[in-house]
């Protein structure tokens, strides 16, 4: 968060010789930026907690599989060798802090 603030202090301070609309201006694409940070680091930590869940079970191949996360939903795609496998991927993803949906588009080989 501290980063953030930083990022958003230039902006501010350009704001100091500006009209009242450029100002209002400012202080909205501050707001949008911070938003979008937040939401940022908000997709890396799910898909950071996916992955890290993921590859602590030695007894998984997950080198074919592609993870994509917006907000907390959480859109699994590509191949692994079982079927027994996709459920596992399936059941330790959707036990995963933060996930709350979980699109499942894997085939198993």
């Amino acid at each position: 968060m501290k980063r953030v603030v930083i990022a958003l202090l230039p902006l501010t301070l350009l704001g100091a010789g500006c009209n009242p609309k450029d100002e209002d201006n400012l202080k909205r694409d501050a707001g949008n930026l911070a938003q979008s940070a937040s939401t940022a680091l908000s997709n890396a930590s799910v898909s950071g907690k996916v992955n890290a869940v993921l590859s602590w079970r030695r007894d998984l191949d997950i080198s074919g599989i592609k993870i994509e996360v917006e907000g907390g939903k959480v859109t699994l795609s590509g191949h692994v060798p079982s079927e027994a496998q996709h459920h596992t991927i399936l059941d330790l993803v959707k036990g995963t802090k933060g996930v709350e949906n979980v699109d499942d588009s894997i085939k198993a080989d």
